[in-house]
Protein backbone atom coordinates (compact mmCIF):
# COMPACT_ATOMS: atom_id res chain seq x y z
CA UNK A 1 0.00 0.00 0.00
CA UNK A 2 2.98 2.40 0.48
CA UNK A 3 4.02 2.21 -3.04
CA UNK A 4 0.35 3.18 -4.54
CA UNK A 5 0.30 6.47 -1.71
CA UNK A 6 3.70 7.47 -1.95
CA UNK A 7 3.05 10.46 -3.51
CA UNK A 8 -0.14 11.29 -1.24
CA UNK A 9 1.72 10.19 1.57
CA UNK A 10 4.85 12.70 0.83
CA UNK A 11 2.50 15.66 0.70
CA UNK A 12 0.52 15.47 3.39
CA UNK A 13 3.61 14.71 5.57
CA UNK A 14 4.74 18.14 4.34
CA UNK A 15 0.91 19.28 4.33
CA UNK A 16 2.02 20.62 0.89
CA UNK A 17 -0.28 20.78 -2.85
CA UNK A 18 2.29 20.91 -5.53
CA UNK A 19 -0.20 22.13 -8.32
CA UNK A 20 -0.58 25.30 -9.28
CA UNK A 21 -0.99 27.25 -12.38
CA UNK A 22 -1.08 30.85 -12.95
CA UNK A 23 -4.85 31.91 -13.15
CA UNK A 24 -4.72 35.30 -13.12
CA UNK A 25 -6.16 36.36 -16.36
CA UNK A 26 -8.97 33.18 -16.23
CA UNK A 27 -10.07 34.12 -19.49
CA UNK A 28 -7.10 33.04 -20.88
CA UNK A 29 -7.21 29.95 -18.29
CA UNK A 30 -10.43 28.71 -19.35
CA UNK A 31 -9.52 28.90 -23.08
CA UNK A 32 -6.59 26.69 -22.47
CA UNK A 33 -9.25 24.02 -21.00
CA UNK A 34 -12.13 24.76 -23.68
CA UNK A 35 -8.89 24.04 -26.21
CA UNK A 36 -7.98 20.80 -24.29
CA UNK A 37 -11.29 19.64 -24.21
CA UNK A 38 -12.32 20.55 -28.02
CA UNK A 39 -9.09 18.37 -28.79
CA UNK A 40 -10.15 15.23 -26.95
CA UNK A 41 -13.51 15.57 -28.39
CA UNK A 42 -15.33 16.56 -25.68
CA UNK A 43 -17.57 19.73 -26.24
CA UNK A 44 -17.98 21.86 -23.44
CA UNK A 45 -21.14 22.71 -23.68
CA UNK A 46 -22.22 19.08 -23.29
CA UNK A 47 -21.42 19.30 -19.61
CA UNK A 48 -24.13 21.72 -18.67
CA UNK A 49 -26.61 19.74 -16.75
CA UNK A 50 -24.64 16.42 -16.45
CA UNK A 51 -22.70 14.48 -13.42
CA UNK A 52 -19.37 14.89 -13.22
CA UNK A 53 -16.46 12.81 -11.67
CA UNK A 54 -13.40 14.30 -11.46
CA UNK A 55 -10.09 12.31 -9.80
CA UNK A 56 -7.24 13.94 -8.90
CA UNK A 57 -8.29 17.66 -9.02
CA UNK A 58 -5.09 18.97 -7.29
CA UNK A 59 -5.53 22.20 -6.34
CA UNK A 60 -8.66 22.81 -8.09
CA UNK A 61 -7.24 25.28 -10.63
CA UNK A 62 -8.30 23.16 -13.88
CA UNK A 63 -11.71 22.05 -11.91
CA UNK A 64 -12.71 26.28 -12.28
CA UNK A 65 -13.13 25.65 -15.34
CA UNK A 66 -15.40 22.40 -15.35
CA UNK A 67 -17.19 24.63 -12.94
CA UNK A 68 -18.22 27.34 -14.92
CA UNK A 69 -19.37 24.97 -17.37
CA UNK A 70 -22.51 24.36 -14.99
CA UNK A 71 -22.69 20.27 -14.44
CA UNK A 72 -25.78 19.61 -12.67
CA UNK A 73 -23.69 17.33 -9.91
CA UNK A 74 -19.58 17.70 -9.65
CA UNK A 75 -17.80 15.68 -7.69
CA UNK A 76 -14.04 15.51 -7.11
CA UNK A 77 -12.00 12.61 -5.22
CA UNK A 78 -8.39 13.57 -3.70
CA UNK A 79 -6.08 12.13 -1.14
CA UNK A 80 -3.76 15.25 -0.07
CA UNK A 81 -5.78 17.11 2.68
CA UNK A 82 -3.74 20.40 1.67
CA UNK A 83 -5.30 19.54 -1.73
CA UNK A 84 -8.78 18.78 -0.77
CA UNK A 85 -8.84 21.69 1.22
CA UNK A 86 -7.50 24.38 -1.54
CA UNK A 87 -10.09 23.17 -3.74
CA UNK A 88 -12.91 23.47 -2.22
CA UNK A 89 -12.07 27.06 -0.84
CA UNK A 90 -11.31 27.74 -4.81
CA UNK A 91 -14.68 25.98 -5.38
CA UNK A 92 -16.47 28.00 -3.37
CA UNK A 93 -15.00 31.25 -4.37
CA UNK A 94 -16.03 30.76 -7.75
CA UNK A 95 -19.16 28.16 -8.72
CA UNK A 96 -22.47 28.40 -8.20
CA UNK A 97 -22.70 24.46 -9.39
CA UNK A 98 -23.08 22.01 -6.96
CA UNK A 99 -19.85 20.37 -6.53
CA UNK A 100 -18.78 18.42 -3.75
CA UNK A 101 -14.85 17.50 -2.80
CA UNK A 102 -14.27 13.59 -1.41
CA UNK A 103 -10.94 13.42 0.64
CA UNK A 104 -10.36 10.05 -0.25
CA UNK A 105 -7.30 7.38 -1.94
CA UNK A 106 -8.87 6.72 -5.72
CA UNK A 107 -8.96 2.85 -5.09
CA UNK A 108 -10.41 3.41 -1.80
CA UNK A 109 -13.16 5.69 -2.63
CA UNK A 110 -17.04 4.63 -3.05
CA UNK A 111 -20.15 5.78 -4.10
CA UNK A 112 -23.52 3.75 -5.34
CA UNK A 113 -23.78 7.18 -8.24
CA UNK A 114 -22.59 6.99 -11.49
CA UNK A 115 -21.71 9.44 -14.14
CA UNK A 116 -22.03 11.04 -17.22
CA UNK A 117 -18.31 11.92 -17.22
CA UNK A 118 -15.88 10.49 -15.63
CA UNK A 119 -11.98 12.58 -15.51
CA UNK A 120 -8.66 11.53 -14.46
CA UNK A 121 -6.29 13.83 -15.88
CA UNK A 122 -3.05 13.73 -15.54
CA UNK A 123 -3.10 11.47 -12.48
CA UNK A 124 -3.09 7.71 -14.18
CA UNK A 125 -0.08 7.19 -15.54
CA UNK A 126 1.88 8.10 -12.41
CA UNK A 127 0.09 5.34 -10.31
CA UNK A 128 2.36 2.32 -9.93
CA UNK A 129 -0.54 0.46 -11.08
CA UNK A 130 -3.10 2.48 -13.24
CA UNK A 131 -4.76 -0.22 -14.65
CA UNK A 132 -6.68 -1.94 -11.67
CA UNK A 133 -7.11 2.11 -10.65
CA UNK A 134 -8.61 2.40 -13.92
CA UNK A 135 -10.91 -0.45 -13.78
CA UNK A 136 -12.01 0.87 -10.33
CA UNK A 137 -12.91 4.37 -11.24
CA UNK A 138 -14.74 3.03 -14.80
CA UNK A 139 -17.33 1.72 -11.86
CA UNK A 140 -18.83 5.18 -11.72
CA UNK A 141 -19.26 5.82 -15.32
CA UNK A 142 -23.12 5.90 -15.92
CA UNK A 143 -24.34 3.97 -19.00
CA UNK A 144 -23.86 6.07 -21.95
CA UNK A 145 -21.46 8.12 -20.21
CA UNK A 146 -17.68 8.23 -20.59
CA UNK A 147 -14.22 8.44 -18.75
CA UNK A 148 -11.41 10.61 -19.63
CA UNK A 149 -8.01 10.84 -18.16
CA UNK A 150 -5.38 8.55 -20.51
CA UNK A 151 -2.86 11.05 -21.62
CA UNK A 152 -4.12 10.49 -25.40
CA UNK A 153 -5.79 11.91 -28.18
CA UNK A 154 -7.99 8.90 -27.35
CA UNK A 155 -8.92 8.85 -24.20
CA UNK A 156 -12.14 9.55 -24.26
CA UNK A 157 -13.65 6.05 -23.31
CA UNK A 158 -17.39 5.88 -23.96
CA UNK A 159 -19.41 3.19 -21.67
Amino acid sequence: MQDKVAFVGFYESNQISPVSQDIIDLNKHFQRRESLFRSLGLLPSFIAGKSVLEFGPGSGHNALYMASLKPGRYELVDGNPKGVQETRSRLSAYSDSQVEVHQSLFEEFQTDAQFDLVWAEGCLPHQSEPLPLLDHISLFVARGGGICGLHSQRNLLPF
